[in-house]
């Protein structure tokens, strides 16, 4: 996976922005700018469909989706980036069929 790029895809709609995504999404973009994690793009995206959950947050193509995810969690979110382990405390929290719909459009190519 070393080749190929990374796609982290913080939700940007009314619920996850209340929840604080934007200071989820600024702290991933200033520690992939700082050079921590290469070969990441950090983009808003408009909804996951897991608004009850969020803020929301999803790797691909590691197919890992994030719920709850504070600015607190970065750090282990950038590790896993780096080559550690997923942030299994931020999983399951999203029903599994909206998770599996997010992960075939993006397979799909709409990333």
């Amino acid at each position: 996976m070393a080749d190929t790029k990374r796609h982290v895809l913080v939700c940007n709609n009314v619920d996850c922005r209340a929840r604080g995504s934007d200071a989820v999404r600024e702290a991933l973009c200033a520690r992939v700018a700082a050079g921590e994690v290469t070969n990441v793009e950090v983009t808003a995206y408009p909804c996951f469909g897991g608004c009850d959950f969020g803020p929301n947050v999803v790797i691909y193509p590691d197919k890992c989706f994030y719920s709850g995810v504070s600015e607190g969690d970065v750090p282990e979110i950038v590790a896993q980036l780096q080559g550690g382990p997923p942030v299994t405390r931020l999983t399951g929290k999203v029903d599994p069929m909206t998770e599996e719909l997010i992960f075939e459009l993006l397979d799909a190519g709409l990333v």
